[in-house]
């Protein structure tokens, strides 16, 4: 009996035994799960879930263009109410061409027709390329009081005996520079909108930026002095590719004007060498999307960061750790932006006072959620027996 006795209690203990490893291998394999979960959505990461600039997406992946619109309950198309935009019928003096569509016969029996009202009339805006081959005249005076010769000065501009004018110079830019249009497509555009007529040469074309360039230098100079005075400065960068070679684009500006800068090399010697955030104070704030670059000691601005990137960035941390603060504070930014937009549409001019406390109330909430599960994160990992180790 008591052999018997201790045969059962033998066989519960590895009963439990076998229900504690049991247990230990199920949080094992959730803790696998999560970590094939979060493995999957790191190589899955594009500009849409991270912060990976849309220019770096793989190959095989398709671009995603950044878009911070989220769906609402609205039909899709024009609300109701919404006012149509239309060409309105133009006032009658500036009218200059004019087009009477005649009948020639009666669609029902084939007889003669005679006019005996003007009817109905439509407008219609278009405009037309018109060829200019136009010659310069300088003539040659001759002074009635000490007979000597004048000749009329030629301007710099018509140096040559023929060359492209104003408007042709204007295209060019405009298509290069406002456009992002290459030189080679450039060259066919302005040549099918002439008709053929007009063939820039892509050299022509080339000296044409250069030209444009040094001409703006002063002003580029006075914009750069006169951004310094504000109070709010945006700036980013992009690559760019340079005679095949990697190069950097730099924008500065505000709501109303862009100023560009060039350099070989993104790296933050070509932003000292701009001499623009290098000579801001803390009286002014700069907005970027996350440049690690605007935190460093050389500069003393005010950093603001874009919300749609703040987005991205949670969105990602969401989908690799799952946890809830991500989601709170995206959820908070994005229900304030829209707040902000009906204040502005109402014609408020900030948020009152309550408005603000609350909203600081609730930014301290995820602050403090997401301090406890990032250490819950951190301090949770699993020593199996067998030495596998895995960290979620």
């Amino acid at each position: 009996m008591q052999r018997l006795t201790k045969q059962i209690e033998q066989k519960d203990k590895m009963n439990d035994q076998l229900i504690k490893e049991n247990i230990e291998l199920a949080k094992q394999v959730e803790v696998l799960i999560k970590e094939v979960a979060r493995l999957n959505q790191i190589n899955g990461m594009d500009s849409t879930n991270s912060g990976l600039p849309t220019s770096q997406t793989p190959i095989q992946k398709k671009k995603h263009v950044p878009n911070s619109r989220s769906n609402s309950e609205k039909s899709k198309g024009g609300q109701l109410g919404h006012k149509k935009h239309k060409l309105e019928k133009f006032d009658d003096q500036e009218i200059n061409a004019y087009e009477e569509h005649k009948a020639v016969e009666c669609p029902h029996c084939l007889g003669t027709v005679e006019k005996i009202a003007d009817g109905k009339t439509k407008d219609e805006f278009d405009y037309e390329v018109v060829l200019v081959k136009k010659r310069h005249c300088f003539p040659v005076y001759q002074c009635t009081n000490c007979h000597k010769k004048i000749h009329t000065p030629i301007p710099v501009r018509l140096k040559e005996e023929n060359q492209y004018g104003p408007h042709v110079q204007a295209m060019a830019l405009t298509f290069m520079n406002e456009g992002n249009v290459s030189i080679n497509k450039t060259q066919e555009m302005i040549k099918g909108f002439t008709f053929g007529e007009i063939v820039p040469s892509e050299g022509y074309l080339a000296k044409l930026q250069q030209r444009a360039a040094r001409t703006l230098a002063a002003f580029s100079e006075e914009m750069r002095k006169h951004l310094l005075t504000q109070s709010l400065i945006h700036w980013d960068d992009t690559v760019i590719m340079v005679n095949q070679h990697r190069a950097c684009l730099r924008f500065y500006g505000d709501e109303h004007l862009a100023l560009y800068k060039e350099h070989m090399q993104k790296n933050k010697e070509g932003v000292v060498e701009d001499q623009l955030l290098t000579l801001l104070n803390e009286k002014t704030t700069v907005m970027h999307d996350h440049l690690t670059m605007n935190y460093s000691e050389e500069f003393s601005y005010t950093n603001v960061e874009f919300n749609v990137h703040l987005l991205r960035d949670l969105r990602s941390c969401v989908d690799n750790t799952q946890h809830r603060w991500a989601d709170d504070l995206a959820q908070l930014i994005g229900d304030t932006h829209k707040k902000r937009k009906q204040l502005i549409a109402d014609g408020v001019d900030g948020f009152s006072f309550l408005e603000t406390d609350a909203f600081f109330i609730k930014l301290d909430e995820c602050w403090l959620l997401g301090d406890k599960e990032n250490k819950k994160t951190i301090t949770f990992i699993t020593q199996r027996k067998n030495g596998l180790c895995s960290i979620v």
